[in-house]
């Protein structure tokens, strides 16, 4: 029904979507193994539709080409989402269709092929697809690139959506664009703003709260008592306000893309995630990078793996001076879901602050929150724990339900890592600004009709100060500046209430926000600069290292054939190497790794920090003499 009724209301798009399959079939004329091809082009498609179905189960954006280049992350979490049983069904389908291919490509017969009438026909349904899809979304359908990725795909359908993913990627070039022009409009902004800087900087500090936000936005549902009163305390009495989001459910590398550099993504292709394309090999202005310049130490912290979205590639063109991931953390732990609980980062971030004796950025990114979520009570699967203190109420589908009881009680936990993190502060007598916020909406199949706000795709943040801030009058009530946002502003609008005023994107947002006046153009013309043109970019990559606390290796020795290494900081991605070779460790706890059938070697072991796809961080330091 659901395809009859995009056939009938939107016959041109449905035409569209269907050209390009039959362009894609249409190339079989070109070869002798006709049979076996179509196969094959058939079968992708099948597989694409499904899978983009299975993945809107799991989160709510769409299967775009972008998810082929993170793969290698899926891969990582894919337990945390699909059941053991579901795992060997999807390998039991790859092996069996590889076998259908084999005896596909045995058995089907060669065709003839006429390459005159089969090159014009392939040329004629490309023109015809190329020219309807064009009709179908004009070119200045704005709706189509700046909506948010889920509603292109149910307005212009999967396949269109799909393909121009594909083929749309980075930032396009201005109408008129040239190196002067940027320059123009950088000369004009350093004229119009104020370089006074504080004697006393204030440490910096980000919390990116992973599926986080306050729930009782949610029309009809209830809560025997509010999950979140800590960050409900911190909204009344700091600046807070929404911030627009790209995303829901998903797409934590994009909404931590805006808020440190100050990039709108509807300037970037369909669907794009920029840490995986165009910043795996550029530098480009961020907050890290800015605040450096006034002599900042900046430094990441991720309680997941480093090499998820290549973070670990990325945060040096950022400008992070340190990156603190979960292989180079101790003792940490977790939820029932695996996910490593918020309060680890208290830990975590004040040892950023304790590593330096400059004022410091500290970007924090959670993981606890996340989903899926269990939709059956967890004594189904073998996991008995016990109630949280958080009833929901009003909600009679069975396993929304579950899932609904399981997130609030995840965020009320986290709320409590709010209120600790702040008290953390306090006791250090440092003067430190601290922003709090959600990178997006769960995937709870939240809806734009369900909220009591009006959008599924906004988010809250909310600055809190151990001391006063420079670029505001503390003498009235904080809440007048409370200010709705684009994620991309958050950072540039944090920096004026500090007194803080330096990067080329994060004064022209400030001046935004004093004249009222679009500068969208201007945001588009400074982006392409930094990332395209190679006369508008000052910014180098730095030479980042893992962790603020070096793992260190006090002593070693071999006790029947078994070496016992000593130290401090150990993990599971501790990894002994003997003789420059990766050996079978066995880890102890925080302060001892163990080797067995240790017959000879000729050096000193070596302790290496090594992620999960066998990517070195960082070597342990060696404290014996």
């Amino acid at each position: 029904m659901g395809a009859l009724t995009f056939l009938i209301s939107s016959p041109h798009i449905f035409a569209a979507n269907t050209l390009i399959i039959l362009f894609t079939l249409s190339i079989s004329l070109l070869l002798r193994r006709r049979l076996t091809f179509l196969f094959f082009a058939c079968l992708l498609w099948l597989i694409l539709g499904i899978t983009n179905a299975v993945v809107l189960t799991y989160r709510s954006s769409p299967l775009s080409a972008i998810d082929f280049l993170i793969v290698k992350s899926a891969l990582d979490i894919m337990d945390l989402y699909l059941s053991t049983i579901q795992i060997v069904l999807i390998i039991v389908g790859i092996v069996a269709v590889i076998a259908l291919g084999v005896v596909m490509f045995i058995k089907c017969p060669r065709c003839h092929v006429n390459y005159k009438k089969s090159i014009v026909c392939v040329v004629l349904t490309a023109i015809l697809t190329v020219g309807l899809g064009a009709l179908a979304v004009p070119v200045d359908a704005s709706d189509y690139e700046t909506a948010e990725l889920s509603d292109s795909y149910e307005s212009y359908g999967f396949v269109y959506c799909f393909t121009r993913s594909i083929i749309s990627q980075g930032v396009k070039r201005p109408g008129g664009y040239s190196s002067d022009k940027a320059n123009e409009i950088i000369d004009a902004l350093k004229n119009t703003s104020d370089s006074t800087v504080s004697d006393k900087l204030p440490n910096v500090i980000y919390v990116q709260l992973e599926s986080f936000f306050d729930v009782k936005y949610v029309k009809d549902v209830e809560f025997s008592e509010d999950p979140t009163p800590n960050f409900t305390a911190l909204k009344e009495n700091n600046i807070s306000g929404f911030m627009r989001v790209p995303h829901i459910g998903g797409g934590t590398a994009n909404i931590e893309f805006e808020v440190l550099t100050g990039m709108n993504l509807d300037h970037f292709g369909f669907g794009e995630f920029p840490y995986t394309t165009v910043l795996q090999d550029r530098a480009c202005e961020s907050l890290a990078a800015n605040l450096k310049t006034l002599g900042y130490s900046a430094h990441a912290i991720h309680t997941y793996i480093a090499t998820f979205y290549d973070r670990h590639k990325v945060y040096p063109n950022l400008g992070f001076d340190t990156f603190t991931s979960l292989e180079m953390m101790s003792d940490v732990t977790k939820n029932v879901l695996s996910w490593v609980h918020d309060r680890n980062l208290i830990k975590e971030i004040n040892s950023a602050l304790d590593s330096t004796n400059t004022a410091d950025f500290v970007f924090a990114v959670s993981v606890q929150a996340h989903g899926r979520y269990p939709d059956e009570p967890l004594s189904n699967q073998g996991i008995f724990v016990e109630k949280g203190p958080i009833d929901v109420y009003n909600i009679t589908d069975e396993k929304m339900y579950y899932q609904y009881d399981f997130y609030v009680n995840e965020i009320h936990d986290i709320d409590k890592f709010i209120g600790d993190f702040c008290d953390s502060l306090e006791s250090r007598g440092e003067p430190c600004v601290v922003v709090f916020y959600g990178d997006h909406l769960p995937a709870l199949s939240l809806t734009d009709d369900m909220m009591k706000n009006g959008s599924a795709y906004e988010t809250e943040y909310v600055i809190w100060s151990s001391s006063e801030l420079q670029g505001i009058d503390n003498s009235v009530d904080p809440n007048t500046y409370d200010r709705d946002l684009e994620a991309y502003m958050l950072s540039a609008y944090v920096g004026q209430l500090c007194g803080i005023h330096v990067g080329d994107i994060t004064l022209l947002h400030q001046n935004g926000f004093k004249t009222g006046e679009p500068y969208d153009d201007a945001l588009h013309t400074l982006e392409y600069a930094q990332l395209y043109d190679e006369g508008g970019n000052k910014h180098t990559p730095t030479q980042m290292t893992f962790g603020t606390q070096p793992i260190t290796v006090e002593s070693y020795s071999v006790s029947d054939g078994t070496l016992y290494i000593k130290g401090t900081g150990f993990n599971k991605y501790s990894t002994v190497k003997l003789d420059g070779v990766k050996r079978n460790t066995l880890f102890i706890d925080s302060n001892t790794l163990a080797v067995e059938n240790v017959l000879f070697s000729n050096s000193e072991p070596d302790v290496v920090q090594i992620a999960d796809d066998g990517t070195e961080l960082a070597y342990a330091v060696k404290t014996y003499k």
